[in-house]
């Protein structure tokens, strides 16, 4: 508590998701040695102690939903538009590359232009939430009215109807399958969960592409929670001989020196600290 720049960057550190190691915020955000002991132990991986019961205190489920996929010229005009999204009250931003939209542009239902999307374009999936029709349509007309300086390749429709809003999150919730089933015979599906400050996030996202460009990850995808600046990436890697697993290492020791010293992001957001960054805990 005493040491201002420790604590100024704990505190910037947890402005965004971040599961790596011990939630260090515990130190600041609580004063009894119980309190902080307790909340040491998210993302602790059983070091401290073990989670024998759990009490969860849940949000309501909206019942008035509406839904749309909104397409940009490049990824990252979709991320300069979070912010923009989060004000206007969208309750979910989900982002979508090219390329993960590429895996799933097949799908039976899928709206044909997105085959039509320039190389690096990307998409986001978004929902407004209210607890009545009247809240929700005020709440669509509102973005509606400004969503002209959004700069969007095709003009936005939303849907509240029940299937066609289970099909747009069947998209995006197939995307991680969608690359496993192509990768080729006798590599790993690596899924990989990083996080940064949304001011920073588009430009982040740029340089990770071009770490994909520059280890031959051709089938590389990016999406994830865009409200949060919580991304996800997949590659296919093979460990079987050491030249890949030299190229594994030196890939990721550069997405980690982007992440952690160049955008000051977070290694692991959601999905705990993990063998792939369990090295790296000291340099966040």
């Amino acid at each position: 508590m005493e040491d201002h720049q420790l604590y100024d960057t704990i505190r910037r550190k947890y402005k965004t998701k971040n599961t790596v190691g011990y939630s260090l915020n515990a130190f600041i955000d609580h004063e009894h040695p119980l309190d902080i002991f307790a909340h040491l132990l998210i993302g602790a991986e059983g070091t401290l102690a073990f989670i024998a019961d759990a009490v969860l205190e849940t949000i309501p489920d909206q019942p008035c939903k509406a839904t749309s996929i909104l397409y940009f010229r490049d990824i990252y005009a979709a991320c300069n538009s979070t912010m923009t999204l989060k004000n206007a009250g969208a309750a979910m931003i989900e982002l979508m590359d090219r390329a993960s939209l590429r895996a799933i542009e097949h799908l039976p239902g899928m709206d044909p232009f997105v085959k039509t999307l320039p190389p690096g374009a990307a998409a986001l999936l978004i929902e407004f939430q209210e607890a009545s029709l009247t809240e929700l349509e005020s709440r669509v007309n509102n973005f509606l009215v400004t969503s002209g300086e959004l700069s969007l390749l095709k003009a936005v429709t939303f849907t509240s109807d029940p299937s066609e809003r289970d099909f747009l999150w069947k998209i995006r919730k197939g995307l991680f399958p969608a690359v496993g089933a192509v990768r080729a015979s006798g590599t790993t599906v690596i899924l990989e969960d990083v996080a940064f400050p949304l001011e920073t996030m588009g430009a982040a996202i740029l340089e990770l592409q071009e770490l994909f460009k520059k280890y031959t990850y051709h089938n590389a995808i990016i999406f994830g929670h865009g409200g949060d600046g919580n991304i996800h990436f997949v590659v296919t890697q093979s460990f079987n001989t050491p030249a890949e697993i030299e190229r594994y290492d030196l890939f990721l020791r550069e997405v980690v020196h982007l992440v952690v010293n160049r955008y000051n992001g977070t290694l692991k957001a959601e999905h705990g600290t993990g063998r792939n960054m369990a090295p790296f805990v000291e340099t966040e």
